[in-house]
């Protein structure tokens, strides 16, 4: 939320009807100065009386640098224009006049565009100046895979060019991190002449998931199958079988037969009744 700003206005006397186009001046404790205009002075003025109380100075952030709580702000008009259309040029001329003002608030030197905009009052900015750091160019020297020289070369970017190739190839041999690039391998050269190898490239052995080591899970040795009973029409114990799939297996037929019998979605299965064991 804005903070309210108190302070003392000295305004000019307008009539209840009036509507003036005029260029506007606006004083700050004497000292600094603010130079506008409107085709309605007197709506301008209340507009910078509202803004400045509640504080809000429009899009000029110079005022928020200079006012104070008990700043004394006096508007004043300069001059009256009859013609509208003439303001803004108008304007311009009172512009031109106090260019060299240091006390001026105004950043924009003309009315109808911001263009040569000036920074905020008491506001520096460094003159940008270009770098004057050089990235060392390296030398590089080309070799087949025998080791026999072909080539030498003033850096890799001048490698690259002449091969038609993009130095991410190469750079990526000289780390170390890439095998030889088109039957051929790169060696820097140091400041006395001589090639500097480059890290051994390894190789990555992929690495496959391990097999399964551990119990089938069919038949008995699932950890998860239950035994079950074969008995016949008369309830007679028959056989005992440690998975539905052995038993199946025995009488030839389906486990989902037996599978049936022990929901008991079915009575028998081949003429057998079967019950899991404990």
């Amino acid at each position: 939320m804005p903070i309210r700003i108190f302070m003392q206005f000295i305004r000019p006397v307008f009539g209840p009807k009036d509507r003036i186009s005029a260029v506007y001046k606006i004083t700050i404790d004497g000292k600094w100065i603010y130079i506008g205009s409107s085709v309605n002075v007197k709506n301008r003025i209340s507009r910078w009386v509202c803004s400045i109380t509640l504080g809000k100075y429009f899009k000029n952030k110079n005022m928020r640098l200079v006012l104070k709580k008990e700043s004394v702000v006096e508007f004043e008009v300069i001059e009256k224009v009859l013609d509208e259309s003439i303001v803004r040029d108008t304007e311009n001329h009172y512009l031109r006049d106090n260019k060299d003002n240091e006390f001026l608030l105004n950043r924009c030197p003309d009315a109808t565009n911001n263009k040569n905009i000036k920074p905020y009052f008491g506001q520096t900015f460094k003159e940008k100046t270009k770098s004057t750091y050089v990235v060392p160019r390296k030398p590089i020297a080309q070799f087949d895979l025998n080791g026999n020289l072909i080539a030498k070369y003033e850096s890799i970017a001048d490698a690259c060019r002449k091969l038609n190739t993009g130095e991410k190839n190469v750079r990526l041999y000289l780390k170390g991190k890439k095998g030889p690039f088109k039957k051929t391998i790169f060696k820097e050269i140091s400041s006395d002449g001589s090639f500097v190898e480059p890290p051994k490239f390894k190789r990555k052995t992929p690495v496959y998931p391990q097999k399964r080591t551990g119990p089938s899970l069919r038949g008995g040795k699932n950890g998860m199958a239950r035994a079950v009973g074969m008995f016949d029409k008369s309830g007679v114990f028959i056989k005992r079988f440690e998975a539905i799939s052995d038993a199946a297996r025995f009488i030839n037929g389906a486990g989902q037969g037996i599978s049936d019998v022990l929901g008991k979605r079915r009575k028998v299965y081949k003429g057998l009744i079967w019950k899991y064991c404990a």
